[in-house]
């Protein structure tokens, strides 16, 4: 990936943090506990598919020519960590 695939990871918290000053100040919110949890589970689930998409790059070296490669990447890898992320955050941070 390049440097700025990494700096578009820089976008969506600026815009977070903006929105939550925003709305802290136009609503008076007391405790940002929920969305703390849900930004720090959103985290985590952006992370888990980086590292998702780190390995198959080096075991297949971007070369995803293959229309069984091709499925495998976005059904399985993609979708499935993805999915499992969002699972988490739901499980573990708003559930329990």
């Amino acid at each position: 990936m390049t440097i700025f695939t990494y700096l578009s990871f820089a976008v969506s918290p600026l815009i977070l943090i903006l929105l939550t000053l925003y709305f802290r100040f136009k609503f008076s919110i007391q405790s940002l506990a929920r969305l703390r949890s849900a930004v720090f589970y959103g985290m985590i689930g952006v992370v888990l598919l980086v590292i998702a998409t780190y390995f198959i790059e080096l075991q297949w070296h971007d070369n995803l020519r293959n229309m069984r490669r091709m499925a495998f990447f976005v059904f399985i890898i993609v979708a499935f960590s993805s999915e499992f992320a969002k699972f988490l955050a739901l499980r573990y941070g708003f559930l329990t």
